[in-house]
């Protein structure tokens, strides 16, 4: 099979691009491991929200339908994506698993589960939440019966009555934490190495963040500050203390985001009915050593420690991956031809889907012109 465009991925930015080439007049072609679109999505819990509101996390030419919450739930995502790719009449593979990427004279290959796969331009979209990543403690042989990632939890069915310890502090990690408590864990405790900047759900439903990320740090990280003091106060007492660095310094020097958190998790945090404790040392067979050198016995683990790209097995051996495992621009400027959309270290990465698109499609269709006029 050849193509002019094949993008890898059928999620929200990948078939953002495809509507976008679209409108160009240009087709492309979709190749996606599952059976359908949004595969990332239907792997995530029964009750989780978009931390981006229903009018700040739509794709280009589609809204939200009105009976969708402000927050969309996973199942009303999931159909969002499904009326996308259906009215856009995207050109979609499913079942193609992408293996490696490689420059072919003046095209690239792509190895797939199917078979090779060339085309004029290649455009990654398997997004930042690709493989699940969980730290290599001491003794987690030990409580891997008890433990799961984050990416493994649905709901807190199986936790009712039972003494939960969820390791990290994000956002899914305050979501779980809620969620357990509300549906009557035991009790709950997180254990947070790093205090993260917590900021109140409702942020996400305002326009105007996407604007503070492109003001200098310091802007956003002072209205921050106003914010999360008449929203939530200050949680030091309970193990929360507010960090040094702002989240918008910390999102553009570190990449790392904030704790989106919901009414219910601070109440709990505040009531001590979620309890704060420091970071794991190691794992035993019934808990877990923390650093400050206690010991606490639990029944279930979570480990809400986040995930990796996982693009070294398709792009590593081309040089253009940095220490986070995402696309360097500098590397990438060597394979003409070649994108990445979804890797931006951005909160409420739906809003940004447009934003990458566009420039993408600028890129491929001034290339194109180049072509004919030469």
């Amino acid at each position: 099979m050849s193509d002019d465009v094949v993008i890898i991925g059928a999620g929200a930015s990948g078939m953002t691009c495809a509507a976008m080439l679209q409108r160009h007049g240009l087709s492309s072609t979709i190749l996606e491991r599952s059976d359908s679109v949004a595969s990332a999505w239907r792997t995530r819990p029964d009750n989780l929200r978009l931390t981006g509101g229903r009018r700040t996390s739509t794709l280009s030419w589609s809204k939200f339908p009105h009976t969708a919450g402000i927050f969309p739930t996973r199942s009303e995502l999931i159909e969002y994506l499904e009326h996308y790719a259906a009215s856009k009449h995207l050109t979609i593979r499913t079942g193609v698993l992408a293996h490696r990427i490689e420059r072919d004279d003046d095209q690239w290959r792509i190895d797939t589960t199917t078979g090779p796969v060339s085309a004029r331009y290649v455009i990654v979209a398997t997004g930042v939440f690709a493989v699940p990543h969980v730290p290599d403690w001491p003794g987690a042989d030990l409580a891997a019966s008890r433990m799961i990632h984050s990416s493994g939890y649905r709901n807190p069915a199986p936790f009712a009555g039972r003494d939960v310890l969820i390791i990290g502090a994000g956002t899914t990690a305050m979501e779980i934490a809620g969620e357990l408590e509300a549906a009557g864990a035991r009790s709950v405790q997180m254990a947070v190495r790093t205090p993260p900047n917590i900021v109140p759900r409702i942020i996400g439903a305002l326009p105007g963040v996407k604007l503070l990320l492109r003001l200098p740090a310091r802007i956003g990280d002072a209205q921050m500050r106003v914010i999360r003091r008449i929203s939530i106060g200050d949680l030091t007492e309970f193990g929360l203390p507010v960090p040094p660095d702002g989240p918008f310094s910390l999102l553009k020097q570190r990449h790392t985001d904030p704790g989106i958190i919901d009414t219910a998790t601070l109440r709990g945090i505040r009531s001590r009915r979620i309890v704060i404790v420091p970071t794991v040392e190691r794992l035993d067979e019934a808990g877990a050593y923390l650093i400050d050198g206690s010991y606490i016995q639990v029944d279930n683990i979570i480990a809400a420690t986040g995930f990796r790209p996982g693009l070294e097995p398709l792009v590593g051996h081309l040089g253009i991956l940095d220490r986070r495992g995402v696309p360097s621009p500098d590397a990438l400027r060597q394979y003409p031809g070649l994108h990445f959309t979804g890797f931006e270290s951005v909160p409420g990465q739906l809003a940004f889907c447009a934003d990458s698109a566009g420039r993408i499609t600028k890129a491929i269709t001034a290339d194109l012109k180049r072509s004919h006029a030469a």
